[in-house]
């Protein structure tokens, strides 16, 4: 069988449960490191949506690489700022966002 990656995370992501509302919307989510490998794959093959840098950059928090966090939440910032966020997007990552900021004050 060949090595393949993406699609060994993508069937670690479908057997988590509760994955999108307890990494973004709760902050309760319990394989951080199944997070930080998800959006480190959405920014690969989407670099320019939120949803990725979101998840890496909660997921570095929680695994203590404040630097890479930091970094993926001044890019959460950037996006939310762009104006190409549909309504529902805006509504989801201002909330995130809210909920970060403590984290990071100077990002």
């Amino acid at each position: 069988m060949l090595n393949d990656p993406d699609g060994e995370l993508l069937d670690r992501l479908s057997r988590a449960e509760g994955f999108f509302e307890g990494a973004i919307l709760r902050d309760d989510f319990r394989d951080w490191k199944l997070a930080k490998d998800f959006g480190e794959f959405m920014i690969r093959i989407a670099p320019d949506e939120i949803l990725g840098h979101a998840l890496v950059a909660r997921a570095c928090r929680h695994l203590g690489d404040q630097d890479r966090a930091s970094e993926e939440i001044r890019q959460t910032k950037s996006l939310f700022k762009s104006g190409t966020l549909a309504p529902m997007e805006v509504d989801i990552f201002g909330t995130f966002l809210e909920v970060e900021n403590p984290y990071f004050h100077g990002s």
